[in-house]
C-alpha cells in the first residue's frame, strides 16, 4: 500500500477550563494523559514514515454547527478534513497507547472502497468504539462525510452517529468493524478501578494482550489512566 498516512491524536481541557464536570475528565488534565501516550504515537509514525499531528484544542465549528464542547464530533471532522491531504488518517485517542509499533496500517485489512474502520466496543459485538478509528479516502468519502454530519446533528455523540450509520443504513457498505486487537483492547486492571465499578459495573470484552496494536484506557478517570500507564506500560511511554 503506497499511501500517504497521517497519525492524529489530541485532547482538550474545555470542560475543566469552563468548570464543567463532564465524563471522567474533571480530576486531572487530559493533557497529562496525552503527554504519556504521545511518544508511542510519534515513534510509530516515524518508524513507518507516516506524518504525525497532535491537537491540543479542537476549536469550535461554526461551519458545520457543532459546539466546542462536542469533542467527539469535532475530532471526527478534523480527521475528515485531513483527507484533503492524505489517503489515510488514523485517529488514536489521548487515552490510547500504541503497544505494537510493528503493525503497519497495511495490516489493518485496508480495502479499496472502505472509508471507515473501527473496532468492537468493550460491551461486545453489538457496537463499536470510535475512540480510535481510521478514515480512508475513497470515491464515497464526501458522501460518507455529509451523511455523518447529518446523523451526528440528530444524536448525542459521534460514536452513536457512526454506529447508527453502520447498523441502520446502507453506509455499512463502506465501513468495516475490526476485532478488538486492532483498535480497542483494554487492560484487565481497568475493571479494578473505582470509576469502572461505578460507571461500568460489568466485565469488559476486548482484553489487551501483548501484540495488540494499542491499549485503550477508556471509561475511567484520568488519575487512574495515569496510574495504569505508569504501572503497566512504562516501556511504551
Amino acid at each position: 500500500m503506497n499511501k500517504r498516512v497521517l497519525i492524529m491524536t489530541g485532547a482538550s481541557d474545555i470542560f475543566r477550563k469552563n468548570g464543567i464536570r463532564e465524563g471522567w475528565g474533571e480530576d486531572k488534565s487530559y493533557y497529562d494523559v496525552l503527554d504519556l501516550t504521545v511518544p508511542s504515537k510519534q515513534r510509530y509514525a516515524k518508524k513507518h514514515n507516516y506524518d504525525f499531528l497532535c491537537l491540543r484544542s479542537f476549536g469550535s465549528d461554526n461551519k458545520f454547527g457543532f459546539k466546542e464542547t462536542q469533542l467527539g464530533e469535532l475530532r471526527a471532522i478534523r480527521a475528515f478534513e485531513n483527507l484533503e491531504y492524505y489517503d489515510v488518517v488514523a485517529w488514536i485517542d489521548a487515552d490510547a497507547i500504541i503497544t505494537n509499533e510493528d503493525m503497519s496500517i497495511e495490516e489493518f485489512q485496508i480495502e479499496e472502497d472502505v472509508s471507515f474502520y473501527a473496532s468492537y466496543d468493550w460491551m461486545g459485538k453489538g457496537s463499536f468504539s470510535t475512540g480510535n478509528f481510521i478514515l480512508q479516502k475513497t470515491k464515497y468519502t464526501q458522501q460518507f462525510f455529509d451523511f455523518f454530519l447529518q446523523i451526528a446533528k440528530q444524536v448525542d455523540s459521534e460514536q452513536t452517529a457512526f454506529n447508527a450509520m453502520y447498523y441502520q443504513t446502507n453506509a455499512k457498505e463502506t465501513m468495516k468493524v475490526l476485532e478488538c486487537n486492532f483498535l480497542n483492547s483494554f487492560i484487565a486492571e481497568i475493571m479494578e478501578t473505582k470509576s469502572w465499578a461505578t460507571r461500568n459495573p460489568i466485565s469488559a470484552n476486548c482484553l489487551w494482550e501483548e501484540g495488540n496494536f494499542l491499549c485503550h484506557l477508556g471509561g475511567i478517570k484520568n488519575e487512574e489512566r495515569i496510574d495504569l500507564l505508569n504501572t503497566h506500560f512504562k516501556k511504551y511511554i
